[in-house]
């Protein structure tokens, strides 16, 4: 967890993976990765096709590579919240609030409350209303956090327990950066995009894709469940399938992870053998067959 904001850029993160893989005994692999993750994926199968031969991305579906960096849209729309008027003008959107410093901070000052509200809200959930309601990023002088702006869940999901979500404040105590170092990934898109200028053509290994169809991130960046699977035929050449399942949301691993499960073995079984035998690791019993 460095300190540092550009060293969350891709390269670095590439290396990390391609290092991880190195250490198992690995050579070339099959991929599976959510939200930040998932972006990750759709990257490394640009970067390194011969490595990581199949991808499973879930929740983020990739769209090429845009004219411009995923941020630049968003402060033309919502305002720079670095600027010098955003405290009188800029209005809220998570990715842009995640820039600020004391962004971190605003997480951590109730942990438990502000991921119980991220993961357990959704469209329909029972819920008390949220404490911030105002859609500018600054409210009373202060830069709200999206935990406070979304509904209080009146009581858990079938698929989180308080056993679970006690793990995940935990981790996150633990967290050499705390918050600090997920924020960090909403920093270096622009780095990103600078940095990758030859990433501009179609993902050409195996593809595959899960979603939720009341996930956001489906909802407002892949025009809606019914657009998810044009979106990818034109930017993968080797679609395998895309499954978008209805009532589940952004936390589709854990909402439905018996479909996920069912749907990743379908995919995986629907790969050459030989591609399949390929990405067993070097002390693989049939990695010598």
């Amino acid at each position: 967890a460095p300190e540092a904001t550009a060293e969350y850029n891709v390269y670095r993160l590439a290396g990390d993976a391609l290092g991880l893989m190195n250490a198992l005994g690995y050579q070339k692999c099959l991929l599976v990765g959510h939200d930040w993750g998932a972006w990750l994926t759709w990257q490394l199968a640009l970067m390194h096709p011969d490595v990581f031969v199949a991808v499973c991305a879930m929740s983020v579906p990739y769209a090429g590579r845009g004219k411009a960096s995923l941020l630049a849209p968003l402060r033309k729309m919502h305002g720079d919240p670095l600027g010098p008027e955003a405290k009188e003008k800029a209005t809220f959107f998570y990715m842009l609030h995640h820039h600020l410093p004391e962004a971190a901070a605003s997480y951590e000052a109730d942990l438990k409350e502000a991921l119980y509200r991220i993961y357990v809200y959704s469209r329909g959930v029972a819920s008390d209303p949220p404490e911030v309601t105002s859609k500018m990023l600054y409210v009373d002088g202060v830069a709200e956090p999206m935990w406070r702006r979304l509904p209080r869940p009146k009581a858990f999901p079938e698929w989180l327990t308080q056993e679970d979500l006690d793990v995940y404040v935990k981790e996150f105590q633990g967290a050499e950066l705390g918050f600090g170092g997920g924020l960090r990934y909403y920093r270096v898109p622009d780095i990103n995009y600078a940095a990758t200028p030859h990433l501009d053509g179609r993902v050409k290994v195996p593809a595959f894709f899960i979603g939720g169809a009341d996930d956001m991130v489906i909802q407002q960046f892949a025009g809606g469940p019914d657009g998810v699977k044009p979106l990818l035929e034109k930017v993968c050449e080797k679609l395998v399938g895309s499954v978008v399942l209805p009532g589940k949301g952004h936390w589709i691993q854990q909402e439905a992870k018996d479909e996920v499960n069912s749907h990743l073995l379908r995919f995986l079984t629907a790969l050459p053998q030989e591609l399949r035998d390929g990405c067993r690791p070097q002390w693989h019993r049939r990695s010598s067959l």
